[in-house]
């Protein structure tokens, strides 16, 4: 899929369940809308979206999931795949932007070079039971707010596990991620100019953090890893000051 334009989903729009998309190429795909190369409309019942061994380069939506626009459904399977330099333009998720899932796992994907004023490689929000597991996140950005790669907005059992995180930047918090668990990750020379130079997090565990650095006036040195509401054992000493 080369240089298609839509309104929504520049590639492929689907509503419904049973899809299955693997071994394509999606490249410099556009939407005016929501979803540059694909936008996916299910419901809370079993869907069964699998989207494994495909490429998502330079694609571009105006507002929400520069390659990919989610809304609902019910076990959802994203693996094997790479995600490189695109763009939520106004919005947020430059790489994957999904709303309200059900049962999500993203496996095995390189995210690399995505921008969004939010969640500069993925945004989910308000969703439940959503894993991300053994993935790379590299010099994604979010341009104006928080999560440099990833925003979990939902508080519903969400976790990134096996995963690493470099330099990824965020221009509020979260240079690495916001919101959700992590466990066993890697953070390396992530930023943010306000709070959690690596995540801001409701909790971490046995990760490792390097590098990690926020900006902002307060001179106390407080954690490169802020949390929302618990407090667990961190791996790695990466501190910055941060305000609040």
């Amino acid at each position: 899929f080369d240089e298609n334009t839509a309104q929504n989903g520049g590639a492929l729009y689907w509503s419904g369940s049973e899809l299955t998309v693997k071994n394509s190429n999606f490249e410099n795909v556009n939407a005016s809308l929501y979803g540059g190369a694909i936008y996916l409309k299910g419901s809370n019942t079993a869907v069964n979206f699998n989207l494994s061994y495909n490429n998502f380069t330079n694609c571009h939506s105006k507002y929400y999931g520069g390659a990919i626009y989610g809304e609902y459904a019910y076990g959802v399977i994203i693996s094997n795949s790479n995600f490189t330099s695109n763009v939520a333009e106004q919005s947020y998720g430059g790489a994957l932007y999904w709303l309200n899932p059900n049962e999500l796992t993203i496996s095995d994907v390189s995210f690399e070079k995505n921008i969004a004023t939010a969640g500069g490689a993925i945004d989910i929000n308000d969703g439940s039971n959503v894993v991300l597991i053994n993935c790379d996140f590299e010099n994604n950005n979010a341009t104006s707010e928080r999560g440099g790669a990833v925003v979990l907005w939902t508080t519903k059992k969400t976790e990134i596990k096996d995963s690493n995180f470099t330099n990824n930047h965020a221009t509020s918090s979260g240079g690495a991620f916001q919101g959700g668990y992590a466990t066993n990750c890697i953070f390396n020379s992530n930023s943010a100019q306000n709070l959690g130079g690596a995540a801001r997090a409701r909790g971490v565990h046995s990760c490792h953090h390097r590098a990690a650095k926020a900006a902002c006036n307060d001179p106390v040195p407080r954690p490169a890893v802020r949390f929302w509401t618990h407090s667990l054992q961190l791996d790695g000493g990466a501190h910055a000051p941060c305000a609040g």
